[in-house]
């Protein structure tokens, strides 16, 4: 079992998701224009991939979408049923599955969606593919790109943690050494950090993506490439002007929207203000 793969199948890690999603409202900013651009109707049978706590799930199924989603954790997909009204229960279904080897067949889905999921997947081309195999007309990935400085700096520290990890768990343990730490993170701060490298034995994986990458995985098989949207975690920064893309590449957001069709077109990156 990968790395990741070890740390979402973790049965802390349910827990440890669902609070930061409800307490800290992590991606709610752009969350639903995301959905709004997937243009989801009544009657249509739509995949997930990543469903975490569904968040995305009553939003859909509301609008009349039949709706299967995946999860690599069987206790996120427990949460999920949890918290889903009775009257939804026929138009839904969970199952636990990898997304890097998605179990249906080809053109199964009438539209995918893939929402703070595929940057903890480390082949992202290939859940890429997997994604593109079973949509006909439309998809929408948000990515996590690679030359923001915090991503970079992240995936760094990821793997020095998995390296060191033995040495690491034994340090955090003791009093003086998280007294330590605190003078220079913070109490919560170092806190946080312990139990992570406590419980997880590692940070969170993220594997990163930048514009050319994405632009081209998406842009094959009949996909044309609709937008690429670049948001901040928190509050969105647009750029100076229309064709000025400075600010994209430092945002570490990347929501992509896409259309099953062969003309090739031109790639739109846009950079969006969310309200303060």
């Amino acid at each position: 079992m990968g790395h990741a793969e070890e740390f979402f199948r973790n049965p802390n890690y349910a827990e440890y998701w669902s609070a930061k999603i409800r307490n800290q409202n992590y991606e709610e900013p752009y969350r639903r224009e995301f959905l709004q651009a997937l243009q989801a109707t009544s009657g249509e049978l739509l995949l997930e991939v990543g469903v975490g706590e569904g968040r995305n799930l009553l939003d859909l199924v509301s609008s009349g979408a039949g709706y299967v989603g995946i999860d690599i954790s069987r206790e996120m997909l427990w949460k999920t049923r949890q918290r889903i009204p009775k009257q939804f229960a026929k138009r839904y279904d969970l199952l636990l599955a990898d997304a890097m080897w998605l179990p249906f067949r080809a053109f199964s889905f009438d539209k995918a969606l893939c929402f703070a999921t595929i940057f903890f997947v480390p082949d992202q081309a290939k859940a890429i593919s997997e994604i593109q195999s079973v949509a006909r007309r439309r998809i929408a990935i948000e990515f996590r790109n690679s030359r923001n400085p915090k991503v970079f700096l992240y995936s760094r520290a990821f793997a020095f943690t998995r390296i060191a990890r033995p040495l690491l768990r034994t340090l955090v343990q003791r009093k003086s050494v998280r007294d330590a730490l605190s003078l220079v993170l913070g109490r919560s701060r170092t806190e946080k950090l312990a139990n992570q490298i406590t419980v997880y034995g590692s940070l969170q994986p993220v594997f990163g993506l930048n514009v050319a990458t994405l632009s081209k995985q998406i842009a094959k098989n009949g996909w044309r490439i609709e937008s690429i949207r670049a948001y901040s975690m928190a509050h969105g920064v647009r750029s100076h002007g229309p064709n000025d893309n400075r600010t994209a590449r430092f945002e570490p957001i990347l929501v992509a929207h896409s259309v099953r069709e062969s003309p090739e077109t031109t790639l739109e990156i846009d950079t969006h203000t969310q309200p303060a």
